[in-house]
């Protein structure tokens, strides 16, 4: 308004509002701080959050208020009430832990769309084996290969490596052929085999004479030899092998003695060799083939089988006079060379495409180096889109080359790719039912996709996220809207599922997507009505019919704001595992097989810790009486305190079920009087107090136990360890406490007490302190049960009238649940040995690191020597005493070991008054 004037001088007023209600992080909280463990509407789950950091006015909202925005009913939730309570009480440093909540949840389905694929298809395969004739010319002989080429289709000639493609040559003369593996060369192309050969002129012996044969030849008649009279050789060698051509050797033996004239027979009737050309050099003369050698040899050779005719009287021996007479033929060789060609034959392969290729775009290629060489449809390959084949033609890509097929595809690349749509946090307000039997009263978060009018194809997508009332920021804020064709840089579903969780402006959705499913463009989303958190179609709840109709479980996908039930021992029993972990029994032992939110905690630094919603008597397990959440809550102060930081813990118990004289007693008889139950209360009143979910067998010690088993864990003595120093329970009565916002209201006093305790001085009692913030208590306690319930470490309330007459609620005692005999059962011992503690810590911890010699031993004693001066100065210790100690093998371990002796300032708990009269 006032700029509707902004051309007139004056003062202009802008009132800010929520300044009361923000953080401030500069400054230093002057009390403790506090940690409270309770359920919320809204908000993150299981990790702690500094309001002081965050501010009250933001943790407000973001744990969704104290009012319901829809009913404007106070939420029955307890985090944030414990806030105000809190801060009211004047603690300035709140820390708040949501617990239990399940998120409402629906999904998109998505197919992959439209998009360009490389598949590898294998190795483009070789030849198949094959043969070639090998033309040696007529009269010539084969003497070897010397080089074999392929020929490629542009006529350059590759030399092949013989040994790699060749495998064999039959060498019959006239018929000789080159025979090649498979796989080895390039179908389609040509194999050229060079070779070399001989021509030969032949002389026949005897030699003819106007066509006579002249026996006077002198080649004609052998020369025995000397040395081996089984050998008779030739003045000519190269004998002929071509049997075709007439060659073959006639043998004839003379008896000079007889002049009897013998023609001998090569072989015996069982084909034993009587003679062979050569010199008999092979290792059975009688069955071996003759081979080159033995014609190159030449001569006459007669084994063994001769020598059995010349004992059957056939032949003549030949140690006697005998001449040795051949028809045969011998050569003289020229050396040649030739080539000869043949086609290298292949199969065209054929290979299965994962997807149905669209019908434009598709391709085959291979890399040579790094060159891509297409592949021409047609000629070296074709495709079959029915079929999802394409076949690649013999020799169209060099043997063992990638061959990989380029396409568009519109199939599914994923199997059924989806994205799930979670409320941001847990809670109804994200998908509920006002009325759980009635489905028309859903509400909460809705998603749209449709797509986009802007493009004609209908690939590009619009993605809506509806918030309901109690989410959005301003009056304008309905609707978070994202159009795939303006995200130029989001492609798929992985991007855009971090996009849109990382969004400012999104305070409704989590989204989140299988891995394999990342890849999928965020096109491919399907079009769907407007479907709301909790529905698996519009209209549609994810239901599950073997649940009860008001079973929370009966609609899986709603949210749940997490308020717990205690009368419904599952849910305490879920509550229980959700605090200190889930174990089972894996192999021989049990295991942690879901972390709890105390094992969480461990490392984290708080002074407080304050359990809402249940109780230390809440009935959890009647099976098992051990569970209690009071002694949990002290087991996670006691490892918290022996790790990190000195941590105390405060929980209510449950409110008596009436406010009558009779039933306070009796419930109080039943909290502090061992075997109470075991005639003072009859099964009717037991059965009663156990459907409100509070254990009528409560004792209130606390020992170290296993979280997996609940046996007690013993001392050196075998005794059990009390921990109930680290826990405050508060028994009451209940507070009447005022909120501008929900009203007047009675509550537990255990989050007032926790605030208490965090603004007092370590050596200050809670005893007798006032609760400034509270109206007033739920009944009122006699003298003698204040004194029952502190003697059984209970803490209570009680009302005082001050000089100006006006009531006041004080604390009346401030015990710890330790034992009785314990040396902390007062709250400011505990409270004062931590301080004393944590001075030594912070005093240590700058020598951490140094040598562990005597001048730092010293230096070390002065600063704690220091310290505790100004608390014994101050108050807080009367007198103590302390050692620093290292042995020999400590120094070389780098240990030291510090022991303080205290003697803390003890409270004032009672004054005795005499009082005497005396006459005037």
């Amino acid at each position: 308004m006032a700029n509707e004037n902004e051309n007139l001088p004056g003062v202009k007023v802008t009132y800010e509002d929520g300044n009361l209600y923000s953080g401030n992080q500069s400054l230093q909280a002057n009390t403790q701080s506090i940690l409270f463990i309770g359920t919320a509407v809204d908000g993150p789950s299981g990790e702690p959050v500094s309001v002081r950091d965050l501010g009250i006015k933001a943790a407000d909202k973001l744990f969704g208020g104290l009012i319901d925005r829809k009913t404007k009913r106070p939420v029955q939730a307890s985090l944030l009430r414990g806030l105000y309570e809190a801060i009211k009480a004047g603690n300035e440093d709140v820390r708040l832990l949501r617990i239990g909540g399940k998120q409402a949840k629906t999904i998109l389905q998505a197919k992959d769309v439209a998009r360009n694929m490389e598949q590898y298809l294998g190795d483009a395969r070789g030849n198949e084996p094959f043969f070639i004739d090998v033309d040696v010319p007529s009269g010539g002989k084969f003497v070897g290969v010397s080089k074999v080429e392929v020929i490629q289709k542009d006529g350059t000639a590759v030399n092949m490596t013989i040994g790699n493609v060749l495998d064999y040559i039959d060498p019959a003369t006239g018929a000789e052929k080159a025979f090649f593996f498979g796989n080895k060369m390039r179908p389609g192309t040509t194999v050229r085999l060079s070779f070399d050969y001989e021509t030969r002129n032949y002389t026949m012996v005897p030699k003819l004479e106007g066509g006579v044969p002249n026996y006077n030849d002198p080649d004609y008649t052998l020369s025995k030899d000397t040395a081996n009279n089984h050998h008779f050789y030739s003045a000519r060698n190269n004998w002929s092998d071509r049997l075709e051509s007439g060659h073959i050797p006639v043998v004839v033996v003379k008896d000079n003695a007889t002049s009897e004239v013998f023609t001998i027979s090569s072989t015996t009737p069982t084909g034993d060799y009587i003679y062979r050309v050569g010199k008999g050099q092979t290792a059975n003369p009688l069955t071996d083939a003759w081979s080159d050698q033995d014609y190159k040899d030449g001569g006459i050779f007669f084994t063994s089988a001769y020598d059995n005719e010349v004992g059957k009287g056939t032949y003549p021996a030949l140690t006697g006079d005998v001449t040795v007479t051949v028809e045969y033929a011998w050569f003289t060789s020229f050396a040649q060379s030739s080539t000869s060609e043949g086609p290298i034959p292949g199969t065209a392969a054929t290979y299965d495409l994962n997807y149905a290729p669209m019908a434009t775009g598709f391709g085959v290629f291979y890399k040579s180096g790094n060159t891509r060489v297409e592949l021409s449809e047609g000629t070296d390959y074709g495709v079959s889109i029915a079929d999802k084949t394409v076949t690649v033609t013999a020799g169209a890509a060099p043997v063992g080359a990638q061959l990989i097929a380029s396409y568009k595809t519109s199939a599914s690349t994923v199997q059924d790719p989806k994205v799930e749509v979670f409320g941001k946090y847990a809670g109804s307000v994200y998908g509920g039912l006002t009325d759980i039997y009635d489905l028309e009263t859903l509400h909460g978060v809705a998603v749209e996709v449709t797509t986009d009018p802007e493009d004609p194809t209908g690939y590009e997508k619009i993605i809506s996220f509806y918030k309901p009332e109690e989410k959005r920021l301003s009056y304008r804020d309905t609707v978070l809207v994202y159009r795939t064709k303006k995200l130029a840089q989001i492609k798929t579903i992985r991007q855009f599922v971090n996009y849109v969780n990382n969004d400012s402006q999104n305070n409704v959705v989590y989204l989140a997507a299988a891995n394999e499913y990342g890849s999928v463009p965020i096109q491919g989303l399907e079009v769907t009505g407007k479907t709301f958190l909790g529905e698996q179609a519009p209209g549609t709840l994810k239901e599950d019919l073997n649940e009860p109709m008001d079973s929370p479980n009966r609609y899986p996908w709603l949210g749940s704001d997490g308020v717990f039930d205690v009368t419904s021992p599952t849910q305490m029993q879920e509550l229980y595992e959700t605090l200190g972990g889930k174990y089972d029994f894996v192999g021989d032992d049990y295991k942690l097989i879901q972390l709890g939110v105390y094992g969480k905690l461990e490392n984290y630094v708080v002074d407080e810790i304050v359990l809402l919603d249940v109780h230390a008597n809440t009935l959890i397990d009647p099976l098992v009486p051990e569970k209690s959440f009071a002694n949990q809550l002290a087991l996670h102060c006691a490892t918290a305190t022996a790790k990190t930081w000195e941590t105390i813990g405060t929980i209510g118990v449950a409110p008596a079920l009436s406010a009558s004289l009779l039933d306070v007693q009796e419930y109080i008889d039943m909290l502090t009087k061992p075997g109470f139950l075991d005639g003072d209360i009859n099964a009717d009143k037991r059965a009663l107090y156990e459907r409100n979910g509070i254990r009528t067998d409560y004792v209130n010690e606390h020992y170290v136990y296993t979280e997996a088993t609940h046996e007690y864990v013993l001392n050196d003595e075998g005794d059990r360890i009390d921990i109930g120093r680290y826990v405050n329970i508060v028994f009451g009565p209940e507070i009447g406490l005022s909120s501008d916002k929900i009203g007047n209201y009675v509550t537990s006093g255990a989050a007032t007490y926790a605030a208490l305790i965090s603004t007092l001085n370590p050596e200050v009692s809670t005893t007798n302190r006032t609760l400034e913030v509270v109206k007033g208590l739920r009944y009122k306690l006699s003298d003698a049960q204040h004194n029952q319930l502190s003697d059984g470490r209970f803490v209570t309330f009680a009302d005082q009238i001050n000089q100006a007459n006006i009531v006041k609620y004080v604390v009346k005692d401030g015990v710890t649940a330790a034992l009785p005999f314990s040396d902390y059962t007062r709250l400011s011992t505990v409270r004062i040995v931590h301080t004393a503690v944590q001075l030594v810590r912070r005093k240590a911890n700058p020598f951490i690191g140094l040598p562990n010699g005597l001048a730092q031993r010293n230096a070390l004693s002065a600063e704690i020597q220091a310290g505790l001066d100004k608390m014994k100065e101050l108050g807080v210790l009367q007198r103590f005493k302390f050692t620093i100690f290292s042995s020999v093998q400590d120094k070389v371990l780098g240990n030291a070991f510090i022991t303080l002796e205290l003697v803390p300032q003890f409270e004032v708990r009672r004054f005795n008054t005499s009082v005497v009269l005396r006459a005037a």
